[in-house]
């Protein structure tokens, strides 16, 4: 079946690419349309994942890993189907940001979308409504972009349905990292798309900054096959992974710049860390008769985030932690 807007089938098989067009009318373009990249790989009948880069554009981790992937695998290689949408979000993609620059919205918050609105809505709209009803489960790869530097690791939004919380923690421990992110808020995120469909969603933060790392993108690449390896969709990758142990993202695991200023932190990631200790220090060198304001963690737990970049606004997160669930 070809969907409206698509200039390739889903069903088809072998390796297929295309594009999915919006319509995206401006005073520069009276007819125009919007590209989404798309690539199909299909061999027979088995599972189908559907695997997303990209929803932030600053986020180069997933859309590189997702890229290669989409090259090198072979439709002879796989048992089932791969949807690979590498740059959801295109225009955020080709500027590097994490807002759409054509209609600045985040698109991690914008589900379910609308048919009739904005060109983030209208992809938001075809992805939950068509492309995650095709699919078995979904891997939706993220980063921390220019802003976050995250210790890497898989990220499962809870379901209150138990057999969809556990069908998507299995595909998280296939990934094969130390640890597991849970969050309950899903908000207008993938995640609540997902859910809505009662299908399993992992995503992920897998480091940031604006310089994609190399072993992030390796991560990412073979992370993506252990679970397809555990989902039955393509053959020797998969590994017993040990069990991981969950952090969770809680309110009071963040820790926000109070003002404007210069902030030097005191730990690297992954540092064990207790509530009242001394995180690091606000400075203004601009200002040097002003004394550094010391800023201490908010909760026990581990450093799993921090802001890359030493000069803050007043609200901007420095980093947060990840509580350990037991």
């Amino acid at each position: 079946m070809l969907y409206p807007g698509f200039d390739i089938e889903l069903g088809a098989d072998g390796k297929s690419i295309g594009n999915i067009w919006v319509y995206d009318v401006t005073n520069e373009s009276a007819e125009g349309k919007t590209a989404t990249p798309l690539v199909v790989i299909k061999n027979g009948d088995g599972p189908t994942a559907l695997l997303l880069g990209g929803i932030h554009g600053d986020e180069y981790v997933g859309q590189l890993a997702l890229t290669r992937l989409a090259q090198e695998i072979a439709a002879n290689e796989i048992n089932g189907r791969l949807i690979i949408v590498p740059a959801a979000n295109v225009y955020a993609s080709q500027s590097g940001t994490r807002l759409s620059p054509r209609d600045g919205k985040n698109m991690n918050g914008c589900f379910p979308g609308n048919a009739d609105g904005s060109v983030t809505d209208k992809i938001c709209n075809i992805i939950e409504n068509v492309l995650i009803p095709e699919c078995d489960f979904i891997v939706d790869l993220h980063s921390g972009g220019r802003s976050l530097e995250y210790v890497p690791a898989p990220l499962v939004p809870l379901s209150k349905d138990e057999a969809l919380k556990g069908r998507s923690l299995d595909l998280a421990a296939a990934f094969g990292t130390e640890y597991i992110y849970v969050i309950e808020d899903v908000g207008q995120t993938t995640a609540a798309a997902a859910h809505r469909n009662n299908k399993p969603l992992i995503a992920t933060e897998l480091g940031g900054g604006e310089l994609a790392d190399p072993d992030a993108i390796d991560l990412a690449y073979s992370g993506t096959l252990k679970v397809l390896a555990k989902a039955g969709i393509i053959q020797g990758k998969e590994v017993s992974p040990s069990v991981p142990q969950q952090l969770a993202f809680g309110p009071n695991a963040f820790l926000r710049a109070p003002t404007d200023g210069v902030f030097l932190p005191k730990h690297k990631l992954g540092a064990i860390v207790h509530k009242g200790d001394v995180a690091g220090h606000l400075m203004w060198p601009h200002e040097p008769e002003r004394l550094a304001h010391e800023l201490v963690y908010p909760n026990d737990g581990i450093l799993v985030c921090r802001r890359p970049i030493n000069r803050v606004k007043k609200g901007d997160c420095i980093l947060h932690l990840g509580i350990p669930t037991t």
